[in-house]
């Protein structure tokens, strides 16, 4: 299987590595601060490293250079950066890295990542999606990070239903609908349908309830 390396050694990333290593695959995390690279490393069955990993020899110990993909999640968006360029440098498959400051956002912008994810959607599953398919994106964060443009991928649960049936969440809003090539207007009566590409606009306090329902178990039943 493929080998991952996790930036950062908190909640969210242990619970990333638990997923991927329950799927086979080979996952090694990195931590600067002591006591969260000891608790990383007394839950998770993986190699975890206590180091700086905005140090290219860090990188280096942690294997970046066989890694298909790195996840990179910590706070500081400056580290977060440096640790961007040499996982391109290094011509790393896939990265998906966490921006903090939405006005930073276009710094990464160019760089040609996976996925640049917010503070709001740091969720595991998200994170697993973006790293190995690539599936969610946040297009573009607006109002200073109050909401984002994002675009979903439709889960099977959906297809056949009509929009206004969906059971989406409060304060987001399906704007439009990419289908076969073509953008197709979202409107309440509009039926999904299976291929369909979803661009939704979501208020920052709904982003994680949306992810959790299209992104990682999909809505069924609705």
């Amino acid at each position: 299987m493929s080998l991952y390396l996790i930036i950062g050694g908190g909640e969210t990333e242990i619970e990333l590595a638990k997923l991927l290593l329950s799927e086979g695959h080979d996952v090694v995390v990195v931590e600067k601060e002591k006591a969260l690279a000891e608790k990383a490393g007394g839950i998770l069955e993986c190699l975890v490293i206590y180091g700086d990993a905005a140090n290219l020899e860090t990188l280096k110990d942690a294997k970046i250079e066989k890694a298909r993909g790195i996840a990179i999640l910590t706070n500081d968006d400056n580290t977060n950066l440096m640790i961007t360029q040499f996982a391109k440098k290094l011509n790393v498959k896939s990265i998906v890295v966490r921006v903090n400051d939405a006005t930073k956002k276009d710094f990464f912008s160019p760089l040609g990542l996976t996925a640049v994810v917010s503070p709001s959607s740091v969720i595991a599953g998200t994170v697993r999606n973006s790293l190995i398919e690539g599936s969610e994106k946040t297009l573009m964060i607006l109002s200073n990070g109050k909401a984002e443009l994002m675009e979903i991928p439709l889960p099977d649960g959906l297809s056949g239903k009509m929009i206004i049936d969906s059971g989406m969440p409060e304060d987001t809003r399906v704007v439009c609908i990419y289908r076969k090539g073509e953008v197709v207007i979202a409107r309440g009566n509009k039926v999904l349908e299976k291929g369909d590409v979803l661009v939704v606009v979501a208020k920052n306090s709904a982003v994680k309830e949306l992810l959790n329902k299209l992104v990682i178990v999909g809505i069924k039943d609705v």
